[in-house]
Protein backbone atom coordinates (compact mmCIF):
# COMPACT_ATOMS: atom_id res chain seq x y z
CA UNK A 1 0.00 0.00 0.00
CA UNK A 2 1.31 3.36 -0.85
CA UNK A 3 -1.08 5.75 1.12
CA UNK A 4 1.89 8.99 1.63
CA UNK A 5 4.51 9.94 -0.06
CA UNK A 6 7.09 13.19 -0.80
CA UNK A 7 7.12 15.80 -3.68
CA UNK A 8 9.51 18.32 -2.40
CA UNK A 9 9.85 19.79 -6.42
CA UNK A 10 8.98 23.18 -6.72
CA UNK A 11 5.96 23.91 -9.44
CA UNK A 12 8.77 25.05 -12.15
CA UNK A 13 10.93 22.24 -11.45
CA UNK A 14 7.81 19.22 -12.27
CA UNK A 15 7.29 21.35 -15.57
CA UNK A 16 10.97 21.19 -16.39
CA UNK A 17 11.66 17.19 -15.07
CA UNK A 18 7.93 16.00 -16.85
CA UNK A 19 8.04 17.79 -19.72
CA UNK A 20 4.90 19.42 -19.10
CA UNK A 21 2.93 22.80 -19.05
CA UNK A 22 0.71 24.02 -15.90
CA UNK A 23 -2.80 23.91 -16.28
CA UNK A 24 -3.66 25.38 -13.38
CA UNK A 25 -3.33 28.86 -11.88
CA UNK A 26 -2.39 27.73 -8.36
CA UNK A 27 -0.47 24.97 -8.12
CA UNK A 28 0.58 22.75 -4.99
CA UNK A 29 3.46 24.01 -2.96
CA UNK A 30 6.45 21.22 -2.20
CA UNK A 31 5.78 19.31 0.33
CA UNK A 32 7.64 16.54 2.49
CA UNK A 33 4.32 14.41 2.97
CA UNK A 34 1.27 14.28 1.14
CA UNK A 35 -1.28 12.51 2.55
CA UNK A 36 -4.86 11.23 1.78
CA UNK A 37 -7.43 13.88 0.36
CA UNK A 38 -4.45 16.15 -0.30
CA UNK A 39 -4.23 18.23 -3.40
CA UNK A 40 -1.40 17.11 -5.66
CA UNK A 41 -0.05 17.80 -9.12
CA UNK A 42 -0.40 14.90 -11.59
CA UNK A 43 0.37 14.53 -15.30
CA UNK A 44 -1.97 14.03 -17.95
CA UNK A 45 -2.15 14.37 -22.11
CA UNK A 46 -3.89 17.07 -22.97
CA UNK A 47 -6.86 16.24 -24.18
CA UNK A 48 -7.59 18.60 -27.04
CA UNK A 49 -3.83 17.95 -28.14
CA UNK A 50 -4.57 15.20 -31.13
CA UNK A 51 -2.56 12.61 -30.80
CA UNK A 52 0.78 11.86 -32.41
CA UNK A 53 0.43 10.84 -35.98
CA UNK A 54 -3.21 12.13 -36.21
CA UNK A 55 -2.44 15.89 -36.20
CA UNK A 56 -5.18 17.94 -38.04
CA UNK A 57 -2.46 20.15 -39.06
CA UNK A 58 -0.24 17.47 -40.62
CA UNK A 59 0.99 18.06 -44.30
CA UNK A 60 -0.59 17.87 -47.37
CA UNK A 61 1.32 15.04 -49.45
CA UNK A 62 0.19 16.86 -52.76
CA UNK A 63 1.63 20.38 -51.78
CA UNK A 64 4.79 21.32 -53.12
CA UNK A 65 6.36 21.62 -50.16
CA UNK A 66 7.14 17.81 -49.12
CA UNK A 67 8.06 16.63 -45.49
CA UNK A 68 9.97 13.83 -44.88
CA UNK A 69 7.22 10.90 -44.21
CA UNK A 70 9.79 8.70 -42.04
CA UNK A 71 9.88 11.97 -39.64
CA UNK A 72 9.06 10.61 -36.49
CA UNK A 73 5.29 12.37 -35.61
CA UNK A 74 5.60 15.24 -32.68
CA UNK A 75 4.77 14.18 -28.79
CA UNK A 76 1.19 14.29 -27.22
CA UNK A 77 1.65 17.60 -25.11
CA UNK A 78 1.31 16.40 -21.44
CA UNK A 79 0.38 18.96 -19.02
CA UNK A 80 0.34 19.04 -15.12
CA UNK A 81 -2.61 19.40 -12.93
CA UNK A 82 -4.30 19.68 -9.31
CA UNK A 83 -5.79 16.29 -8.07
CA UNK A 84 -6.99 14.93 -4.65
CA UNK A 85 -5.40 11.88 -3.47
CA UNK A 86 -7.36 8.85 -3.31
CA UNK A 87 -10.94 8.00 -5.00
CA UNK A 88 -14.22 8.32 -3.30
CA UNK A 89 -16.34 5.42 -3.70
CA UNK A 90 -19.99 4.92 -2.45
CA UNK A 91 -18.97 1.37 -0.87
CA UNK A 92 -16.04 3.45 1.21
CA UNK A 93 -17.88 5.24 4.18
CA UNK A 94 -14.46 6.75 5.78
CA UNK A 95 -11.54 7.23 3.92
CA UNK A 96 -10.27 7.12 0.55
CA UNK A 97 -9.18 4.32 -1.95
CA UNK A 98 -5.69 5.43 -2.32
CA UNK A 99 -4.16 2.21 -4.43
CA UNK A 100 -4.78 -0.83 -7.08
CA UNK A 101 -3.24 -3.68 -7.30
CA UNK A 102 -1.72 -3.10 -11.12
CA UNK A 103 -1.91 -6.85 -11.79
CA UNK A 104 -5.68 -6.68 -11.18
CA UNK A 105 -6.91 -3.61 -12.54
CA UNK A 106 -8.22 -4.79 -15.89
CA UNK A 107 -10.09 -7.62 -13.87
CA UNK A 108 -12.44 -5.64 -11.35
CA UNK A 109 -15.40 -3.77 -11.96
CA UNK A 110 -14.03 -0.67 -10.08
CA UNK A 111 -10.96 -0.70 -12.69
CA UNK A 112 -11.18 -1.92 -15.63
CA UNK A 113 -12.83 0.87 -17.42
CA UNK A 114 -10.50 3.51 -16.02
CA UNK A 115 -7.62 1.21 -16.97
CA UNK A 116 -8.98 1.40 -20.60
CA UNK A 117 -9.21 4.99 -21.17
CA UNK A 118 -6.52 7.43 -21.59
CA UNK A 119 -8.43 10.36 -20.39
CA UNK A 120 -8.37 8.23 -16.83
CA UNK A 121 -4.61 7.40 -17.21
CA UNK A 122 -1.97 10.14 -15.28
CA UNK A 123 1.42 10.08 -13.68
CA UNK A 124 2.19 11.02 -10.06
CA UNK A 125 4.93 13.03 -9.53
CA UNK A 126 7.03 11.96 -6.16
CA UNK A 127 10.58 12.62 -4.56
CA UNK A 128 9.62 9.04 -2.81
CA UNK A 129 7.04 7.28 -0.91
CA UNK A 130 6.75 6.00 2.66
CA UNK A 131 6.55 2.51 4.44
CA UNK A 132 5.77 1.32 7.88
CA UNK A 133 7.04 -1.53 9.35
CA UNK A 134 6.10 -3.76 11.88
CA UNK A 135 8.46 -3.92 14.72
CA UNK A 136 6.55 -5.35 17.57
CA UNK A 137 4.30 -3.21 19.12
CA UNK A 138 6.07 -0.49 17.10
CA UNK A 139 5.47 0.84 13.41
CA UNK A 140 9.16 2.27 12.16
CA UNK A 141 8.42 4.63 8.90
CA UNK A 142 10.73 4.39 6.18
CA UNK A 143 11.27 6.25 3.11
CA UNK A 144 11.96 5.11 -0.24
CA UNK A 145 13.40 6.95 -2.89
CA UNK A 146 16.20 6.91 -6.10
CA UNK A 147 20.03 6.77 -5.09
CA UNK A 148 20.49 9.76 -7.05
CA UNK A 149 17.62 11.68 -5.49
CA UNK A 150 15.92 11.97 -9.15
CA UNK A 151 11.99 12.41 -9.00
CA UNK A 152 9.90 9.44 -9.50
CA UNK A 153 6.68 8.71 -11.65
CA UNK A 154 4.12 6.67 -10.61
CA UNK A 155 1.37 5.18 -12.86
CA UNK A 156 -2.17 5.78 -11.52
CA UNK A 157 -6.06 6.38 -12.60
CA UNK A 158 -8.02 9.33 -11.95
CA UNK A 159 -11.98 9.40 -11.15
CA UNK A 160 -14.42 12.13 -11.12
CA UNK A 161 -15.08 13.81 -8.05
CA UNK A 162 -18.57 15.54 -6.92
CA UNK A 163 -18.82 19.25 -7.20
CA UNK A 164 -17.82 20.55 -3.76
CA UNK A 165 -21.22 23.01 -1.98
CA UNK A 166 -20.31 26.87 -3.16
CA UNK A 167 -19.47 28.52 -0.20
CA UNK A 168 -19.10 32.61 0.42
CA UNK A 169 -15.31 32.96 -0.42
CA UNK A 170 -15.81 30.84 -3.72
CA UNK A 171 -18.74 33.43 -5.35
CA UNK A 172 -16.28 36.01 -4.27
CA UNK A 173 -13.18 34.45 -6.20
CA UNK A 174 -11.32 34.26 -2.38
CA UNK A 175 -10.41 30.32 -2.81
CA UNK A 176 -8.68 28.31 -5.89
CA UNK A 177 -11.27 26.14 -7.44
CA UNK A 178 -11.16 22.75 -6.77
CA UNK A 179 -9.72 19.45 -8.60
CA UNK A 180 -12.51 18.11 -10.79
CA UNK A 181 -10.59 14.91 -10.39
CA UNK A 182 -8.86 11.90 -7.63
CA UNK A 183 -6.19 9.79 -8.45
CA UNK A 184 -5.37 6.26 -7.74
CA UNK A 185 -2.13 4.91 -7.58
CA UNK A 186 -1.28 1.61 -8.98
CA UNK A 187 0.91 -0.48 -6.59
CA UNK A 188 2.81 -3.98 -7.63
CA UNK A 189 5.05 -6.50 -5.54
CA UNK A 190 7.80 -5.26 -3.94
CA UNK A 191 11.29 -7.02 -4.79
CA UNK A 192 13.28 -8.15 -2.05
CA UNK A 193 14.88 -6.66 -0.02
CA UNK A 194 12.27 -4.16 0.19
CA UNK A 195 9.18 -6.43 1.06
CA UNK A 196 10.89 -6.83 3.91
CA UNK A 197 9.30 -3.26 4.59
CA UNK A 198 6.17 -4.08 2.85
CA UNK A 199 4.52 -6.79 0.67
CA UNK A 200 3.92 -3.84 -2.04
CA UNK A 201 5.18 -0.32 -3.73
CA UNK A 202 3.92 2.17 -5.93
CA UNK A 203 4.23 1.08 -9.84
CA UNK A 204 7.35 3.40 -10.40
CA UNK A 205 7.81 3.69 -14.33
CA UNK A 206 10.68 5.05 -16.00
CA UNK A 207 10.77 7.84 -18.58
CA UNK A 208 9.56 4.93 -21.55
CA UNK A 209 7.40 3.14 -19.66
CA UNK A 210 5.56 6.58 -18.62
CA UNK A 211 4.83 7.68 -22.24
CA UNK A 212 3.96 4.11 -22.49
CA UNK A 213 1.56 4.61 -19.60
CA UNK A 214 0.03 7.70 -21.21
CA UNK A 215 -0.40 6.98 -24.16
CA UNK A 216 -1.84 3.29 -23.80
CA UNK A 217 1.25 1.44 -25.66
CA UNK A 218 2.10 -0.37 -22.88
CA UNK A 219 0.06 -4.23 -22.64
CA UNK A 220 -2.90 -4.24 -19.89
CA UNK A 221 -1.51 -7.29 -18.40
CA UNK A 222 2.31 -6.17 -18.17
CA UNK A 223 1.43 -3.81 -16.13
CA UNK A 224 2.50 -5.61 -12.66
CA UNK A 225 5.47 -6.85 -14.53
CA UNK A 226 7.20 -3.39 -14.71
CA UNK A 227 9.95 -2.29 -12.71
CA UNK A 228 11.93 0.85 -14.02
CA UNK A 229 15.01 0.05 -15.44
CA UNK A 230 18.73 1.07 -14.69
CA UNK A 231 17.18 2.18 -11.35
CA UNK A 232 18.57 2.37 -8.00
CA UNK A 233 16.26 2.58 -4.79
CA UNK A 234 16.73 3.40 -1.37
CA UNK A 235 14.62 3.00 1.94
CA UNK A 236 15.78 4.93 4.98
CA UNK A 237 13.66 5.25 8.23
CA UNK A 238 12.41 8.45 9.06
CA UNK A 239 10.94 10.05 12.31
CA UNK A 240 8.18 8.04 13.57
CA UNK A 241 6.17 11.32 14.22
CA UNK A 242 5.40 11.48 10.54
CA UNK A 243 2.77 9.03 11.45
CA UNK A 244 0.44 11.99 12.25
CA UNK A 245 -0.08 13.43 8.58
CA UNK A 246 0.07 16.72 9.44
CA UNK A 247 3.77 16.62 10.71
CA UNK A 248 5.53 18.15 8.15
CA UNK A 249 8.58 19.87 9.12
CA UNK A 250 11.50 20.30 6.73
CA UNK A 251 13.58 17.60 8.22
CA UNK A 252 11.10 14.94 7.80
CA UNK A 253 12.99 12.98 5.27
CA UNK A 254 16.44 13.12 7.25
CA UNK A 255 17.44 9.65 8.08
CA UNK A 256 17.15 8.82 11.81
CA UNK A 257 19.26 5.93 11.45
CA UNK A 258 22.36 3.99 9.73
CA UNK A 259 20.29 1.58 8.66
CA UNK A 260 19.30 1.10 4.87
CA UNK A 261 17.96 -0.90 2.21
CA UNK A 262 19.03 -0.59 -1.47
CA UNK A 263 17.57 -2.70 -4.32
CA UNK A 264 19.15 -1.75 -8.10
CA UNK A 265 18.44 -3.09 -11.37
Amino acid sequence: MCGRYSLILSPDELADTFDATWDDAHPPEPTPQVAPTDIAPIVVLDPHHTTPGTSADAPDPSATDHHDSTASPPPARRLLRSASFGWQVPWQRSGRLLNARAEGVTHRRTFRDAVADPARRCLVPASGWFEWQRRGADRQPWHHRTGNRQPLAFAALLAPLPPPPTTQADLFGQTPPAPTHAFCILTRPSPPPLDRIHDRMPLVLDPAQATGWLECTVAQEDLALLLPRRILLVAEMVDPAMGNPRHRPPDLLTPRHDETLTWED
